[in-house]
């Protein structure tokens, strides 16, 4: 589904691009991208497309609706994400044009990066917006041009933006990180002592003495991963070590490792190590 409303103000620059097979084998290829300056009557609806989009604002103040959660594009924020699911976006200010920049992309690198948003979205205001403006400037060096040389330096232009975007959130939220590290080691201490047990979100909010939203994005940042893969993770990691002792049963150790169900540890050990615990015993 696509639906929009142009209402372009000054001399807006777009160019789209085919993405062949040559082009998705880069970590990040682009689908098209354009500079625009927006009245009060544009906007987008848009869902069920394959690519990311990413949006910074020059100025003015666009707004972004999606997931149910309403969005300010206010001047210097960034933000990224998958045009799969329905959103909506536009000009906010019936006074003052949007001017922003966007790119939709594909590629193997865009997770990479988007798995350290907790909200994903999230809205990042950029600390260097000279990367932003750069890789634009690359897109319109090479505007008309195709090749392998082409569109590696077009993934690497996009690679700068991600990272930049990146940075500028971790730096968003660093100093909250620092106060607040020794409480997510305390959970992830917790973790390690009992997994054995049924360990659920809540207790490890509470030990950590921080929200549901606080600790889930902090735990990531620090661990790299959710709560519930990370304790996942380490049962796997425990019962790597116990199946090396062949005097214990695959349910006992199943049981040690947290997993009620026999057949469900089966599963979970073969998604992680690609082979059974029986297997991985021999």
């Amino acid at each position: 589904m696509l639906e929009y409303r142009f209402d372009p103000i000054n001399n807006n620059i777009g160019f789209n691009y085919i993405v062949d097979a040559k082009t998705n084998k880069f970590p990040f290829y682009l689908y098209n991208y354009g500079m625009w300056e927006c009245g009060k009557k544009y906007y987008t609806k848009r869902d069920r497309e394959c690519y990311y989009i990413f949006i910074y604002t020059v100025s003015g103040e666009g707004y972004l609706r999606i997931k149910g959660n309403n969005y300010k594009l206010s001047a210097g924020k960034a933000v990224v994400f998958s045009c799969m699911d329905y959103h909506e976006y536009g000009t906010l200010s019936e006074n003052e044009p949007w001017k922003f920049y966007y790119m939709h992309i594909g590629g193997y690198g865009i997770n990479a990066y988007l798995e350290y948003y907790i909200n994903n979205p999230d809205l990042v205001t950029i600390k260097n917006s000279s990367i932003i403006e750069s890789c634009f400037v690359v897109f319109q060096k090479y505007c008309d041009y195709e090749g392998v040389l082409i569109n590696g330096e077009r993934s690497h232009a996009i690679s700068g933006v991600m990272l930049e975007m990146l940075n500028s959130y971790l730096y968003e939220i660093s100093s909250e990180d620092i106060i607040v590290r020794e409480d997510i080691n305390k959970a992830v201490e917790y973790i390690h002592n009992h997994l054995s047990e049924n360990l659920k979100l809540e207790q490890l909010m509470q030990i950590a003495n921080l929200s549901k939203y606080h600790f889930i994005r902090l735990f990531k940042i620090q661990t790299g991963t959710s709560p519930y893969q990370y304790i996942q993770i380490c049962r796997i990691n425990r019962a790597k070590k116990l199946l090396h002792d062949k005097n214990k049963s695959i349910s006992d150790i199943a049981m040690e490792c947290g997993f009620t169900d026999p057949a469900g540890f089966a599963r979970t050990f073969k998604e992680f190590t690609g082979v059974s615990p029986t297997k991985y015993r021999k």
